[in-house]
């Protein structure tokens, strides 16, 4: 019933109580396990949500100093993976511009495209300690997904001479 957020993450730890939506989630499997072992086991009908750490963190979700502070490293590179090797529906979701320098993550970007994602841009604000928070474009990287109407244009590899060529935004 109750989901407590880890003390070092926050404090105080922060319940939170899945009662109210028991008879929603009735039909629901939960399986635990790490995304490397369980992907395999989805089938095309299971929709995939990934959502890393962000590109460019300051800490790690690991509690490993080594891998904080990385852009492109490997479990980013093994998460899109994991997504492109899926047949259902997946949302990848992350950075598209880094935060302070307003410049586009340009080998992730590319990384997505190679691996066949189209990708939404998504402006928004995120809460921060400072008065009126941070504005940030993250993504949301699409693979296998219905035709969405009304959202902004995808960025998608075009073809040049058979083969892929530059985004049609970078």
């Amino acid at each position: 019933g109750l989901r407590t957020v880890k003390p070092d993450r926050g404090s105080p730890a922060i319940p939170f109580d899945l009662r109210p939506w028991a008879d929603r989630m009735k039909n629901w499997e939960i399986r635990e396990g790490t995304m490397q072992d369980l992907a395999p086991e989805l089938g095309s009908d299971v929709f995939m949500y990934l959502d890393p750490p962000y590109w460019g963190r300051t800490f790690d979700y690991s509690d490993n100093p080594n891998e904080a502070g990385r852009l492109l490293d490997d479990l980013q590179r093994e998460t899109i993976d994991i997504g492109a090797e899926h047949e259902g529906p997946v949302v990848y979701s992350n950075y598209l511009l880094d935060p302070d320098t307003r410049e586009p993550y340009h080998e992730a970007i590319n990384y997505l495209l190679d691996q066949g994602y189209d990708i939404t841009p998504w402006a928004r604000n995120i809460k921060t300690g400072k008065t009126g928070g941070k504005n940030v474009v993250e993504m949301l990287a699409t693979r296998n997904m219905p035709e969405w109407k009304g959202l902004s244009e995808k960025i998608r590899r075009q073809p040049v001479g058979g083969r892929l060529g530059q985004s049609t935004l970078f």
